[in-house]
């Protein structure tokens, strides 16, 4: 019982002899100033502390409350804020040693607790005190307060102010209310309102809200406000109107009426209206110091100056002027008088609107200065704009310029539906005299002529147009009567225009279109022919000889055209060439062509330094090119080279009988023979290369070289070509007859899946020397073939892979040799073959397991030793 009542002396003592101070009224009292703890708080140190450290490390700081004070043995600590994460402690300022303690260092372990201090007691019983005092018993301070400024001279039980007296007013200097109408003035005796205020009324911004006043229905709903739009210092004034800032007003005395941020003197989004005149005076119209009307009579006397200035620097995509019209009357009438003769005052603008845009990559600059809506029909007709010039003379009607750094650009945009024309056009007063220039319903930029005759076409990808024969060299065959529609025949038009042409050693032209030819064009002098591509077609109809007929030593050309005859064709060609009989026709050239169908496309009967290069041939019935010199093999010297042949009925290349062709860079693709030499000449050929060409899906051979008459022929090359075949049997990749000296060299084939009988590389030489070296064939039946007569065949560091029997086989006489076999793969070869076998042993009869030895065929035996 005894511990009780002293304690209770020593609050009462404690109370009695309080040292804190109360921080108000000066001040409103924080938690941290009325710090308390929990004495079931507690967690030991994870680490020693010196006597100034300002954090605390704990076990678990997640269960303090923070601010509270703490107790480490006996020094008391303030703290002020934690680190969960790091479970810290942050020590307020000065808060080491506090409450009479002294700060010590800790060593790790020890208990930190939450305390409850007598300290923050006497604290709070301070500003108890304090508030007592301030308020005064029965709120007597208060009462007194209210009296004094004109309230009522006592306050009820709550504080209240009852406003009452024998005559139901209370007349006091400064504020007065009548209970009877329940209005109130401030300066005011007799007030009108509900509040009447003399003198200024101030209203603040309390940091969240802006200050303004709202008024709203008996239910208090529809707001309307009337107030500040931000708490900014120079917010501008506005007017809230259902849900959105119908007014604003802003500090540099920009007015916005529908806009966010009034961005002009007045700035508004939406229509003006004016059911009267609108009139006005002085510098701020437009620079004039004088009175006047808008919309002003016509024939008002005033030389020059702006009447009525808009300035449109928004950005915003909006219209500076916007003129809705439905009426009979001008929408807008503009006049520019000028200035009487002689006088030196300068020339005004009937108009003049300024765009401007700071940002051009911003969609919202991208507004107009003038824009003119046309809602005319053709029961309504008009003109959506009309400018006159009255005086006549070289006067400009209009002008475009731009002064600044950027194009200048007119744009014209078409209607909205789809094929659509945008167009200037050019006439006399009367019509009579018509042209349009502009986009055509294709989308193209068109010159026509008043009658709809287009007489020039810029098209994506070329400028399309007649071109007049004046005695130039070039000769459009449609200024000669050529019609190119698929229907009409062309023939003696086009005809016309070669004869033209090779008079002056010309070009024909050959515009988009299907040219109808039913008899053979005959070309007898230099001349070249060329189109547009594949949109140029030369197409024959019926039967005759062939489809264009070269017969000159000049040089011919033929580019970019497209030959069609009929699929059935059974003779003739596309493009017979011929020349003299002491030459042939010497350096023409065919490149970038099209050919389909027919019998021949291209066949060659003399010719010296031909080029054909770079086309297409598809699907001819018998050869897509054949090369026959018939007067003389040694004059050839042919290219064809980096051509496309698809769809082969019989064979890609035909040679007959000439000397110096190259075949490379050729790509092949279904036919049976891709290429063919028949030679039936007695007097031979000389230097045939078919190099870097791709044989793909072909039914009978790749390439097939046979000698059929008595003649010489002499050095073929046959090298780096990649041969790939159809499925099939008992065929050979690349036949060899008949020459005397020859290359096979760097080639890949691949057969398809060892089918019987066949052959990668088959060899019939009748005399010479032949090389096969460095090839790839894999997947035949056998690999190489060689039947030799009395020649030496050399066969070296081939790759021989995946097939079914052999992968060299020799007969007859000739004699073979090869470097670097096996025993298991010497065959059966013609007696003299000679050829080193890695693994054979030194004997009369050659066998395996040896360390290499010199293998010789004899009397049908490999000899070793």
């Amino acid at each position: 019982m005894r511990k009780p009542i002293i304690a209770a002396l020593c609050a009462a003592v404690l109370w009695a002899q309080n040292p804190n101070t109360a921080v108000y009224p000066n001040a409103v009292v924080t938690d941290t100033d009325l710090l308390t703890g929990e004495n079931l708080a507690q967690s030991p140190l994870t680490s020693d502390i010196t006597a100034d450290a300002t954090t605390i490390p704990v076990l678990n700081a997640g269960i303090f409350r923070v601010p509270t004070a703490v107790t480490i043995d006996a020094e008391i600590i303030k703290i002020c804020a934690k680190n969960t994460a790091a479970n810290t402690l942050i020590v307020c300022s000065g808060g080491r040693g506090f409450d009479r303690t002294t700060a010590v260092s800790h060593a790790s372990g020890t208990m930190v607790r939450a305390t409850i201090a007598a300290h923050y007691h006497n604290q709070l019983a301070a500003e108890i005190k304090a508030i007592e005092s301030t308020l005064g018993p029965n709120l007597s301070n208060v009462r007194t307060t209210i009296n004094a400024v004109g309230g009522a001279s006592n306050l009820d039980t709550v504080g209240r102010v009852p406003f009452t007296s024998a005559s139901g007013i209370v007349d006091k200097s400064t504020l007065h209310f009548s209970s009877s109408n329940q209005r109130l003035g401030i300066g005011v005796t007799a007030s009108h309102e509900r509040l009447d205020v003399l003198g200024r009324l101030k209203l603040r911004d309390d940091g969240n809200y802006t200050a303004g006043v709202f008024f709203n229905d008996t239910n208090g709903s529809g707001d309307v406000f009337v107030g500040k739009t931000t708490t900014a210092a120079n917010g501008p004034l506005g007017v809230w109107h259902s849900g959105a800032w119908r007014l604003r007003i802003r500090s540099d005395g920009n007015v916005g009426i529908n806009v966010g941020d009034p961005l002009a003197r007045l700035h508004v989004s939406g229509s003006v209206r004016f059911d009267t005149n609108f009139s006005g005076q002085g510098t701020g119209f437009g620079g004039v110091t004088q009175t006047f009307t808008w919309p002003s009579p016509r024939g008002t006397n005033l030389y020059y100056g702006y009447r009525f200035d808009i300035q449109d620097s928004l950005l915003d995509g909006s219209a500076a002027i916007a003129v809705y019209n439905t009426g009979t009357a001008d929408g807008i009438f503009i006049e520019a008088r000028g200035h009487s003769t002689g006088s030196t005052s300068p020339t005004g603008l009937a108009i003049a609107m300024n765009k401007i845009g700071t940002d051009q990559n911003n969609p919202n600059y991208s507004g107009y200065g003038i824009q003119v809506w046309d809602y005319t029909s053709a029961a309504n007709p008009g003109s959506p704009l009309l400018v006159r010039n009255t005086a006549g003379g070289t006067r400009r009607l209009a002008q475009f310029q731009n002064i600044g750094n950027g194009p200048a650009i007119i744009e014209l945009l078409s209607g909205n539906t789809a094929n659509q024309e945008s167009i200037f056009r050019f006439q006399d007063r009367t019509g009579a005299t018509q042209w349009d220039f502009g986009k055509s319903a294709s989308n193209n930029l068109i010159f026509r002529t008043g009658g709809g005759t287009t007489v020039a076409e810029i098209r994506s990808d070329r400028l399309q147009a007649p071109l007049i024969d004046s005695g130039g060299t070039v000769i459009n065959v449609k200024s000669r009567g050529a019609v190119g529609d698929g229907a009409t025949n062309d023939s003696s038009a086009i005809q016309d225009a070669i004869n033209a042409a090779q008079a002056v050693g010309g070009l024909v032209y050959f515009p988009p279109g299907t040219y109808l030819i039913s008899s053979t064009l005959q070309i007898t002098a230099g001349v070249a022919l060329a189109g547009t591509g594949s949109q140029s077609v030369i197409k024959g109809s019926g039967t005759f000889a062939n489809l264009v007929a070269v017969n000159t030593g000049d040089p011919v050309m033929f580019s970019n055209l497209s030959f069609e005859a009929s699929g059935s064709a059974t003779s003739g060609a596309l493009i017979s060439i011929t020349g003299p009989a002491s030459l042939g026709n010497v350096r023409s050239r065919v490149e970038n062509c099209r050919f389909f169908g027919g019998w021949d496309h291209i066949n060659v009967d003399a010719a010296v330094a031909l080029k054909i290069v770079n086309n297409d041939f598809d699907f001819p019935q018998r050869y897509a090119i054949r090369l026959n010199h018939s007067y003389d093999t040694d004059k050839g010297g042919i290219l064809v080279f980096g051509n496309h042949f698809t769809n082969l009925v019989q064979k890609g290349v035909q040679i007959d009988n000439v000397g110096g062709v190259r075949i490379e860079g050729n790509y092949f693709a279904n036919g049976t023979t891709q290429v063919a030499l028949s030679f039936t000449s007695s007097t031979g050929t000389w230097n045939l290369r078919i190099s870097n060409n791709t044989f793909d899906n072909f039914s009978t051979r790749a390439i097939d070289l046979a000698q059929t008459g008595s003649g010489y022929y002499q050095h073929a090359v046959i090298t780096g070509n990649t041969i790939v075949p159809t499925s099939g049997s008992n065929r050979t990749m690349i036949n060899v007859s008949g020459f005397i000296t020859g290359i096979i060299d760097s080639n890949s084939i691949a057969c398809t899946e060892s089918q019987t009988g066949e052959v990668g590389i088959g060899l019939s030489p009748t005399y010479g020397i032949w090389s096969i070296s460095n090839n790839n064939i894999g997947s035949c039946d056998n690999g190489i073939n060689v039947n030799a007569s009395n020649e030496l065949v050399h066969i070296s560091n081939n790759r021989l892979y995946w097939l079914l029997n052999n992968p060299i086989i020799s007969t007859a006489n000739g004699r073979v040799t090869e470097a670097n076999m096996t025993f298991s793969q010497l065959g059966a070869w013609a007696n003299g073959s000679i050829v080193y076998c890695t693994n054979c042993t030194v004997a009369a009869t050659c066998a395996a397991g040896g360390s290499g030895a010199l293998a010789k065929r004899i009397n049908n035996t490999w000899v070793c030793n």
